[in-house]
């Protein structure tokens, strides 16, 4: 009898218990963003511009065609200068100089909800090209820089380069030299990182995803294009297109959201049933918002085309004031 009253009573508190763990988890995520979006201020108070979401090089250059993710230029400004000392900025990021920097793994990069963010992988040195002798480690991170409502995967080689920036849109865009004042919808109104997470792709695919130190669209970088947490309902990863999407998407593992910092360095909860611009299914395109069309490798809005609240807080320019109340 009074084993089972002990299993009843087990059985009740550990709900509250996991509950509790999981609350801390979050407050333990929210204020890794805080800290990144206070860097990223303090960024812009030295350098008069936001930092650029990513950087990418030209493929006749020496050394990998893609340069840095934000949180590389960032590093000074969360109490990590002698990191940033060690990159070799006159070559890519996937050379052999690098792999000191890819090794590097920092707690403010990890989200605790997301386990596999936090386990560093072992480096694949065919992509890092005249590495030292012995085994060397690839970290991941949690959170990309918000790069707008969609993610071009934009190259400097791209035969419409100029065009194809212009028309990104976020806060922190690859190849971005964005001022404050530009951002137009408002600082409190436009995402600055958010989530995503690592550990619902394979083995294989959690190296290929994530890389902290990368400039590549797959790793730091995130859009508003798909709804929050879309790998539990929208998409599956049966498909490299889609394990793609997924890779920029905005998830997390805390139940019903994910978080999310803003310009102002406020960090909010964005609930999955925020509401999101229409998809077709058959080709997880928004509806009323081609690509391509103009011939530019561009994404064009349509007349009659929704744009979601996720999208306008995705944006900096599209005119839009949402209330917190909307998310």
């Amino acid at each position: 009898m009074v084993i089972a009253i002990i299993a009843v009573l087990i059985g009740l508190l550990l709900p509250a218990v996991q509950s509790a763990r999981e609350a801390a988890r979050r407050m333990q995520c929210t204020n890794n963003l805080k800290q990144l979006a206070l860097a990223t201020l303090n960024y812009e108070s030295v350098q008069n511009v936001l930092p650029a979401g990513s950087f990418s090089r030209r493929g006749v250059w020496p050394g990998s065609k893609w340069g840095f993710s934000v949180f590389v230029s960032l590093l000074p400004f969360f109490e990590q200068a002698p990191a940033y000392q060690t990159v070799n900025f006159d070559t890519g990021c996937f050379v052999g100089q690098n792999i000191t920097v890819a090794a590097m793994g920092f707690s403010a990069l990890w989200c605790p909800s997301d386990s596999a963010a936090s386990q560093p992988l072992t480096a694949d040195l065919t992509q890092y090209p005249g590495t030292p002798d012995g085994t060397w480690k690839q970290f991941k991170t949690s959170y990309a820089a918000v790069v707008g409502a969609w993610n071009l995967m934009l190259h400097i080689d791209d035969p419409t380069f100029t065009l194809r920036k212009n028309n990104m849109n976020g806060m922190l865009p690859p190849h971005g030299s964005v001022r404050i004042g530009e951002v137009t919808d408002g600082m409190s109104n436009t995402l600055m990182f958010a989530e995503h997470v690592q550990g619902i792709f394979s083995p294989t695919d959690q190296a290929t995803f994530h890389d902290w130190n990368s400039g590549q669209w797959v790793d730091a970088q995130i859009a508003g294009y798909y709804p929050v947490n879309a790998y539990k309902t929208f998409m599956n990863l049966s498909t490299d297109t889609s394990r793609t999407y997924l890779a920029m998407d905005i998830a997390s593992y805390h139940p019903g959201g994910a978080n999310v910092a803003f310009g102002d360095g406020t960090v909010h909860f964005l609930k999955e049933s925020i509401d999101c611009w229409p998809i077709d299914p058959t080709d997880w395109v928004a509806l009323n918002a081609p690509y391509n069309a103009d011939g530019n490798a561009t994404i064009q809005l349509l007349p009659g085309a929704k744009v979601g609240v996720l999208q306008k807080l995705c944006t900096r320019n599209f005119g839009d004031v949402v209330s917190s109340d909307s998310y």
